[in-house]
C-alpha cells in the first residue's frame, strides 16, 4: 500500500517538474532486496531539490496530505518553510490512511550541504521503476554509506536492520565502486563512519572489500574533528549541540566573505529567522526548553 502511495506522489512530483530521489527503506526494497516482503518499512522518504521545497510541500497539501510533527501549515511560502530547510532539513506528512511520507531537502546526509557535494547525489542517482512510474534512487555506494551512517547513529530504538541492508546493497550491485565510495566519504567527513561500519561487517559478516580499498579503510586515521563528530553521533549526551553546528556551518557557507567576528554577531539573527521567532532574546527560552527536554529523557 505504501509503495502504491509513494508511486502516486513520485508521479505527481514528476508532472510538476520536481525531481525526486527515493531514500531509505523504499529504495532498499526496490534495489537491494527486490522483494516487497524482504524488509519492514514504516514510512517513505523522498529527496527533492532545495529550490523546489515550497512547491513540493504545497503539492503534498493539494493531494490531501497533512503536516505532521509541527504546526498544521495550510500553505507553504518562503518564510514558513525556513525551519524545515534550515534546521530539520525535512518535512513530514501524513495522509488519511495514517501513512507517513517525509520530504527531505538539501541532501540525504544531515551534515552535507555544500553545492558541489549535493550535485553528486543527483549525478550518481540511478533510474528505477516503481509501479510503472520512473524515478531515481541513490547509487549503491551512496545508499550503502547512508545505511551505515544511520546504523551507527545512536537511536532510542536500536536496530540491527542496517547490517542486512548494507550487506544486501553490496551484494545486489554488479560493480560496486569502492574507490569512489571511499573518496566521497572523505570529502563529506564520513570516512571514520565508513571505516567502523566496514570493519564490523567484515569481521562479523564476511563482507568482502577488495584490495587496495580494504587497506585504505583500515589505515585511515581521522582528524580530531571527524573523530569528535563520530562519537557525538554514536553516544548519548545532554550537552550534545544538536542542530547548532550544522546551522553555523550552513550560515558560514552562505556568507563566505564575512569575518568570524561578523558572523558571530549576525548568527543570532539567522537563528531567529530559522525558527520564525520575533526577537533574538526568544532564542534563550527555546534552547533552554530543548536542554530541559534532554535532561528529562
Amino acid at each position: 500500500m505504501l509503495l502504491n502511495t509513494t508511486a502516486a506522489v513520485v508521479n505527481a512530483l514528476h508532472h510538476h517538474g520536481i525531481p525526486s530521489i527515493l531514500l531509505k527503506g523504499i529504495s532498499l526494497l526496490l534495489t537491494s532486496y527486490k522483494d516487497v516482503g524482504g524488509r519492514m518499512m514504516g514510512d517513505a522518504d523522498i529527496l527533492v531539490p532545495l529550490d523546489k521545497a515550497v512547491d513540493a510541500c504545497n503539492l503534498m497539501l493539494s493531494m490531501g496530505w497533512k503536516c505532521r510533527l509541527g504546526p498544521d501549515i495550510e500553505w507553504f511560502d518562503e518564510r514558513n518553510i525556513l525551519p524545515y530547510v534550515r534546521a530539520t532539513h525535512e518535512k513530514s506528512f501524513v495522509n488519511s490512511q495514517g501513512q507517513i511520507l517525509d520530504l527531505h531537502f538539501i541532501s540525504p546526509f544531515r551534515d552535507v550541504f555544500a553545492p558541489e557535494q549535493i550535485e553528486v547525489f543527483w549525478q550518481k542517482a540511478v533510474p528505477i521503476t516503481i509501479n510503472g512510474h520512473t524515478c531515481k534512487v541513490l547509487s549503491p555506494e551512496l545508499l550503502f554509506l547512508h545505511v551505515c551512517q544511520h546504523g551507527y547513529r545512536l537511536n532510542q530504538m536500536p536496530s540491527y536492520r542496517w547490517v542486512l541492508d548494507a550487506l544486501r546493497t553490496v551484494q545486489s550491485s554488479d560493480e560496486f565502486n569502492w574507490p569512489f565510495l571511499i573518496s566521497f566519504a572523505q570529502k563529506i567527513g564520513l570516512s571514520f563512519h565508513l571505516k567502523m561500519a566496514a570493519a564490523y561487517l567484515t569481521e562479523h559478516f564476511d563482507l568482502h572489500i577488495p584490495e587496495p580499498s580494504k587497506s585504505a579503510l583500515e589505515n585511515y586515521r581521522p582528524p580530531r574533528k571527524e573523530l569528535h563528530n563520530y562519537y557525538r553521533a554514536t553516544s548519548l549526551s545532554i550537552l550534545n549541540k544538536g542542530n547548532l553546528p550544522v546551522l553555523w556551518a550552513k550560515f558560514r557557507l552562505s556568507n563566505p566573505s564575512d569575518s568570524v567576528v561578523s558572523s558571530i554577531l549576525r548568527f543570532p539573527d539567522y537563528l531567529k529567522e530559522t525558527y520564525l521567532l520575533n526577537r533574538r532574546r526568544d532564542l534563550l527560552p527555546l534552547y533552554f526548553k530543548r536542554f530541559r527536554s534532554r535532561l528529562s529523557s
